[in-house]
């Protein structure tokens, strides 16, 4: 992908309600579901959009980029990325750049960690935490059938 068309998806990032745009090749694709469920749900349902894409995300935590590392994504640009995600990535050939960076992903309240960021702190192996992930989303009762993780 070149520059310019980069820094379009950038801005339209930054303006859309969309919280991740994922570039497959020639065609994007926009999602809005919150947190990590966007990524969840693809390595689940249609991993294959993952590997090898550019993913456009609003916010990335450890625990987004041990997914996006499960997925095989080739590149990723965060509006918001923690030190955390970034020391995760560090041990990748994963090409990573973000808006600004942060020591953790706040909850949604702003009164401390985020839950999956709390959880992704215990471990370096994106398996590992992508399974306390599914562990949290389902005591959440966040698709209990399993549908969707």
């Amino acid at each position: 992908m070149d520059k310019e068309r980069f820094e379009e998806l950038v801005v339209e990032l930054r303006k859309e309600k969309s919280n991740c745009i994922i570039v497959k090749g020639e065609e994007l694709f926009r999602f809005s579901l919150p947190g990590v469920k966007t990524l969840m749900t693809l390595l689940k349902e249609d991993p294959s959009l993952l590997k090898d894409s550019i993913v456009f995300d609003k916010i990335v935590g450890k625990g987004a980029a041990a997914l996006m590392i499960l997925g095989g994504v080739a590149e990723i640009y965060a509006e918001l990325i923690s030190e955390h995600a970034i020391k995760l990535l560090d041990t990748t050939d994963i090409k990573f750049s973000y808006g600004e960076r942060v020591p953790f992903i706040e909850n949604r309240f702003k009164t401390g960690l985020c839950p999956i960021e709390m959880l992704s702190l215990t471990s370096d192996e994106p398996k590992i935490i992508h399974e306390k992930i599914i562990g949290f989303l389902s005591s959440m009762g966040v698709h209990k059938s399993n549908k969707g993780i």
